[in-house]
């Protein structure tokens, strides 16, 4: 939605013609700048809103590998790798990483729409 907008709205302001790289390139930065704003609002959540939501998933995954029958060594070994994963900073930074992925992929398709200008061939 925001994406493709804000690639509409650039195209207006560039004469209505934009090529396919200049669509993905805007779009692009665009996707840059919510994946910094989608990073810091998550690290903030985890961090100073809800803290205790990382606790709550460290508990839900511990009940899991129970009811699944692993023994304590087991999940101790696996809480070690939980550890890591469900760190707030680690999980904003997949997180941004994963939005910006699919979202990359949002802006090749925005840029294949608003694609309407040539380059010119060079002669």
């Amino acid at each position: 939605g925001g994406l493709y907008i804000a690639v509409r709205e650039y195209k207006k302001e560039s004469g209505n013609l934009i090529t396919f790289g200049r669509a993905l390139g805007f779009g692009t930065l665009t996707l840059v700048f919510i994946c910094l704003v989608t990073f810091v609002t998550s690290w903030l959540n985890f961090t100073v809103i809800d803290p205790g939501m990382v606790d709550q998933i460290r508990e839900m995954s511990d009940q899991r590998m129970r009811e699944q029958g692993m023994d304590d060594d087991a999940i101790e070994q696996a809480k070690g790798m939980l550890n890591i994963f469900t760190s707030p900073i680690v999980m904003s930074i997949m997180g941004a990483i994963f939005f910006f992925f699919f979202g990359f992929i949002c802006a090749l398709i925005t840029a294949a729409i608003h694609n309407n200008a040539k380059p010119a061939a060079n002669i």
